[in-house]
């Protein structure tokens, strides 16, 4: 064996390591490679830390804080923390005898006593050690020593069942029968007894005629005397068991227990006395005294009821104490945390004790680590070293230190090495062959050796693809392969799989969040400009266009939450139309969604973006109303009612004057269509007035910015009315009830305790006062109060505008117009950075130059169309959407100032649009700007 603790190996050559990729000690050191084991990471000269497995001739010089072989796996030593003992421990593991000495030292002796309020007691029905409170009680482990579970009580053992009592019986002279009676009744005897003297007297003869009374006879002398009456039958004698003998003996009638003679030699047994109370001692926990009531020795008793020891930092000895003494323990504890406090000299080879306060070891642990140590030099000398250093034994490095013999990967032969660099010639000829290493395609290939098996046989009984585990893929429904041995979900066998991946069927209805009116713009390759409204229904939809109506079918949504429309009205009508919704976000005035429509028959297309590129695919980016500001209408409804009467009927139409901002007026078609349009939506069993008079639905909402409204019955926002019963029959009058008597007066009724008095309300606390109240006069350029921003953001924007829109507005947008009584149809905006043109359905509207003061604050001077001359101030807010950017402009009335919010933009003469442009870059989205060739001003 050669085993060396390594403390500087120093390599001839710089070629890298194969030995630091194997992680187990047995592998390594029977690798061809000449690798070693150390039980610790090894550390390089650079401080960096290595693996366990390196290679002596790696060229890069390390320190093996551990035992270190090339030839087999060590087995070191650790420290036993419980004993502070050095004890051996696996193969490759654990550190040198000597260097586990000088570490395993037990720690500081206890310090002060614990501050009262630190003692414990033994609650004895626990047998568990409770805090005693301030000052009183014993340390913790004194009562953990002596707090021990009282055994459960014996059972008391059952006392005999004494015999029944013996029947008695007494004749009853009215039938002459014998009856049963209590034991000691006058004239009771045993019922064989009573039969034979309980008999019926014989009936009495024919009359004896009279006799003529003779005269008087003188008196004679005196007869003798009447026999006296015959004496009662005997009692029957009863029996009762004497427990202590065994026996039965005669007792009184009625007596408890009592009874025949057969009855109780049956029962009757000799009861066990009850056991000796022990006479032996125990241990007093209050005063850890030996007391009378146990069953130990009274020397037994002495040993145990003491043995708590306290530490004499002194003379670092555990002397006996009393289990109150603060700081007192176990004799073992106490000598585990009571070591001697010494340390080795390594100059002198002398142990001696330690400073103050540092931790040292016992003597004999301290003489036998401070010793020389010897370490294997490459010119196969033995050098002397530090205590610690390597070796404690001259002669057992010298059989160590021998020549070793390193694997030339290229050419497969064993050179010559210093001993720290190689293994035996043996082992590295074993090993020193071409391995075969499985790769990931489950092939065995040629490697270097120790880069593998030693051989192809070997390679390829552990080169076997593991069968695969299954799982089910919820987007697809498929059981798609995983590794094997995968997490639960997954399972092993592909039938069990496909059992629960089964997918379920689609429900009635869109999905929640597209229900309502929507408008929108076709926006795939090759579009088509113009608005499109669509509206969603409980179970339908509805997609119109300014000249037809392009579908119309039953909606239902599948688990993907894919949404399948069965079309009932356009050219496909008979066909399945499947769709993709995607929700993008919120806007100003609006919420906005992407939808996207497969070819009829055809699968859902895969995403928003592949529908964009797919020849028959239908893709339109859409806005519905979000705020309480916003009203839209079905536009293209007065087309329909020639065409489809009964569709017409049941779309939303456009709304007269006053208008209301109600968005759950729309839902009134049905009470549970109300309740899942939105949480704030509510049912009146009859329709509502609003504050102005006007007449709604009976479904309207109850949110912040609703106009209040009179329900003339019962509302709710939680759930619907069920059918009212039909009326019974009435009840007929009963009778009347009779006067009852009088209540006689009661005691009159104590006064009630006056009741405490009620606490005052505290006052409401006054609400912090706002910076948030500013606002910028774009006129002035002064901030104002009565708005909604900071003062800094305020100062921020109330600047001089620049000559040029923003940046980010740059080119061309499509859009809707938004604001209450809109204009149907495509508006589009051009912004250049002279010149920006708005166009309505294809036809310029106007041209004006745009400045910017700051952000989102613009300024227009027109210079064609209706307000030319004049000014529009506006502001706008950009949602990102998923291959398109969203903006919506609030305008202002012409040369009127600022809008204060987008609310207040929503009604004339201010105006509001949304307008949408492709991301830059995008290949999915390319909108074309018909307008390029205008002449702009």
């Amino acid at each position: 064996m050669r085993s060396l603790l390594i403390v500087a190996a120093w390599a001839a050559t710089t070629m890298a390591d194969p030995c630091t990729s194997i992680g187990d000690c047995l592998t390594c050191v029977d690798s061809p490679s000449n690798c070693g084991w150390c039980s610790t990471k090894v550390i390089y000269e650079n401080g960096q830390v290595g693996t366990q497995c390196v290679g002596p001739q790696s060229g890069n010089p390390f320190t093996c804080l551990g035992i270190y072989s090339t030839e087999e796996c060590v087995a070191g030593y650790i420290c036993d923390k419980s004993t502070y003992q050095c004890a051996q421990t696996q193969p490759g593991a654990g550190a040198t005898l000597a260097t586990c000495l000088q570490q395993c030292i037990a720690p500081a002796p206890p310090g002060p006593p614990p501050p009262p309020g630190t003692g414990w007691e033994c609650e004895v029905a626990t047998g568990t050690c409770k805090p005693a409170g301030v000052g009183k009680g014993v340390p913790k482990a004194a009562c953990e020593a002596g707090c021990i579970l009282p055994p459960p009580p014996t059972p008391p053992t059952p006392s005999p069942t004494p015999p029944p009592a013996a029947k008695v019986y007494v004749c009853d002279i009215k039938n002459f029968t014998c009856q049963v009676v209590a034991p000691g009744t006058p004239h009771s005897s045993s019922l064989a007894i009573c039969e034979s003297m309980c008999h019926l007297p014989p009936p009495p003869g024919p009359p004896t005629p009279p006799i003529p009374t003779p005269p008087p006879t003188p008196p004679g002398p005196p007869g003798p005397p009447s026999p006296p009456p015959p004496p009662p039958p005997p009692v029957a004698k009863v029996y009762k068991c004497d427990q202590t003998t065994g026996t039965c003996h005669v007792v009184p009638p009625g007596t408890p227990g009592s009874g025949s003679l057969l009855v109780c030699n049956q029962t009757c047994h000799v009861t066990p006395a009850p056991p000796t109370p022990p006479s032996g001692y125990k241990c007093r926990l209050s005063d850890f005294t030996c007391v009378m009531g146990g069953t130990e020795t009274q020397s037994d008793c002495l040993k145990a009821c003491q043995g708590f020891y306290v530490c004499d930092t002194k003379n670092y000895t555990c002397n006996p104490t009393n289990a109150s003494t603060p700081g007192a323990t176990s004799k073992d504890k106490c000598e585990d945390n009571c070591a001697a406090n010494w340390e080795c000299n390594a100059t002198a080879l002398q142990c001696q004790h330690s400073a103050p306060g540092k931790n040292g070891t016992t003597k004999a642990e301290c003489d036998a680590y401070c010793v020389t140590s010897y370490t294997c030099q490459d010119n196969l000398t033995c050098s002397a070293g530090p205590p610690g250093s390597g070796i404690p034994n001259k002669t057992q490095c010298e059989d160590l230190c021998v020549p070793a013999y390193q694997c030339d990967a290229k050419t497969l032969s064993c050179n010559p090495v210093p001993p720290s660099k190689g293994t035996s010639k043996a082992r590295c000829e074993l090993g020193c062959v071409t391995n075969y290493f499985c790769n990931s395609s489950w092939q065995c290939t040629p490697v270097p050796p120790g880069q593998g098996y030693r051989n192809m046989t070997t390679c390829e009984d552990h080169c076997k693809e593991p069968p695969p585990y299954y799982q089910c893929n919820y987007d697809t429904y498929k059981c798609d392969k995983v590794p094997a041995g995968s997490p639960p979900p997954a399972v092993p066998s592909l039938d069990q799989c496909e059992k629960k991946c089964v997918e379920p069927p689609p429900t009635p209805g869109p999905p929640s969040n597209l229900k309502g009116l929507w408008r929108g713009l076709y926006v795939q390759n090759n579009y088509t400009v113009g608005e499109f409204d669509i509206f969603f229904g409980d179970t339908n939809v509805t997609i119109v266009s300014r000249d037809a109506v392009l579908l119309k079918g039953d909606v239902k949504t599948a688990p993907d939450e894919t949404v399948e429309i069965s079309v009932t009205v356009g050219k496909d009508t008979g066909k399945m139309v499947k769709a993709l919704f995607q929700a993008q976000g919120d806007g100003a005035e609006t919420t906005y969604g992407e939808f996207a429509l497969g070819a009829a028959g055809a699968p859902a297309p895969a995403s928003i973006s592949v529908a964009m590129k797919t020849a028959g695919s239908q893709v339109f980016i859409l806005a519905k109303c979000l705020s309480q500001s916003c009203s839209f209408h079905m536009e293209f409804a007065s087309m329909m009612k020639s065409s489809f009467p009964r569709l017409s009927a049941a779309l939303p139409q456009a709304v007269s004057e006053p208008l209301v901002n109600d968005p759950c007026m729309q839902h009134g078609t049905s009470c549970q269509a109300c309740l899942a349009a939105a949480k704030y939506c509510g049912w009146c069993s009859k329709p509502v007035t609003y504050q102005d008079g006007t007449k709604g639905t009976q479904c309207a909402g109850t949110a912040l910015g609703i106009e209040p409204f009179v329900c003339d019955g019962t509302y709710s926002t939680a759930s619907c009315p069920g059918p009212t019963p039909p009326p019974g029959p009435p009840t007929p009058p009963g009778p009347p009830t009779p006067p009852g008597p009088p209540t006689p007066p009661g005691p009159p009724t104590p006064p009630s305790p006056p009741s405490p008095p009620t606490p005052p309300t505290p006052p409401t606390p006054p609400t912090p006062p706002s910076d948030l109240k500013y606002r910028c006069n774009f006129t002035t350029l002064q901030c104002e109060t009565g708005g909604k921003q900071s003062k800094q953001d305020c100062d921020n924007s109330c600047v001089q505008p620049t000559p040029v829109p923003p940046n980010e507005l740059l080119g061309y947008w499509r859009g809707l117009q938004i604001r209450n009584r809109y204009m149907v149809g495509e508006w589009d905006i051009y912004f250049t950075p002279s010149v920006t043109v708005m166009y309505h359905n294809g036809t310029e509207i106007w041209q004006a130059h745009v400045q910017t003061y700051a952000g989102v604050y613009m300024k227009f001077d027109f210079v064609t169309g209706p307000y030319t001359g004049r000014t529009i101030e506006a502001m706008y807010q950009k949602t990102n959407l998923n291959m398109i950017t969203a903006i919506t402009i609030a305008w202002s009335a012409p040369n009127g100032p600022m809008p204060g919010s987008f609310d207040e933009a929503m009604v004339a003469p201010l105006d509001s649009h949304d307008f949408y442009k492709c991301v830059q870059f995008s290949e999915e989205c390319v909108f074309v700007n018909p307008h390029k060739t205008s002449k702009l001003k």
